[in-house]
């Protein structure tokens, strides 16, 4: 039973395109998975609408209302081998800010989506810091890592920052990346995700190498 919560303080930078196809990754092997939308856009949920729609197979989506939600988090875990949460994307006040804590303390790995750019790291720092603080009460739990999502692999940016020449993370960061490809959201509305391209296709394999990582990692 583990908890993974998919973060970041900004936005549009794939916490649930990563959620949802790493959510599906795992109920394709059979696993009890259970997603977790605690954005009050409910995107996730909306891609649950479309998939049922279209009958698709994918595992259960619920709303995660904030009113106690750390005892839902910890109704969730006793049910499911996996509960993959979406989080919301900004601390725009301190009742968010406490629900975005009361995550951080229910989960086991927080996973945070970042592009190659200074601003994506400026807005992971106050998320990277209820992290640590945590961290530092409870034997470094939950564990935490960055990814790079959506980035063009081609920029002297983005290697830069891949290669750490000059920046310094405060937590680790996976060597596999998610690159900038159409298909990560083509289908979205369809209830489609990048599992049911093909298996030779570019961003399918891409995010299966994220996803393995991701698992080895969280081990």
């Amino acid at each position: 039973m583990s908890v993974y919560l998919f973060g970041n303080d900004k936005g549009g930078v794939g916490k649930t395109t990563n959620a949802v196809n790493f959510a599906l990754w795992l109920h394709r092997q059979g696993k009890k998975v259970v997603v977790a939308d605690a954005d009050p856009r409910a995107s996730a949920c909306d891609f649950s609408a479309a998939a049922n729609a279209n009958e698709r197979d994918i595992p259960l989506f619920v709303i995660l209302p904030h009113a106690d939600i750390a005892a839902q988090v910890a109704r969730l875990r006793q049910s499911f081998d996996y509960v993959i949460i979406d989080s919301m994307s900004s601390f725009v006040d301190s009742a968010r800010a406490q629900v975005i804590a009361a995550l951080i303390k229910g989960a086991d790995y927080v996973l945070i989506p970042i592009g190659a750019s200074d601003l994506d790291l400026w807005a992971v720092e106050e998320l990277t810091d209820m992290i640590l603080t945590r961290q530092a009460i409870t034997d470094g739990k939950p564990r935490a890592a960055y990814f790079f999502n959506a980035v063009k692999e081609n920029t002297s940016l983005f290697r830069e920052m891949y290669n750490c020449q000059g920046y310094e993370y405060k937590l680790p960061v996976l060597k596999s990346v998610v690159p900038q490809l159409e298909d990560y959201k083509k289908y979205l509305r369809r209830g489609q995700c990048v599992l049911d391209l093909p298996q030779n296709n570019e961003a399918r394999k891409r995010f299966e190498v994220v996803a393995h990582e991701i698992e080895d990692f969280c081990k």
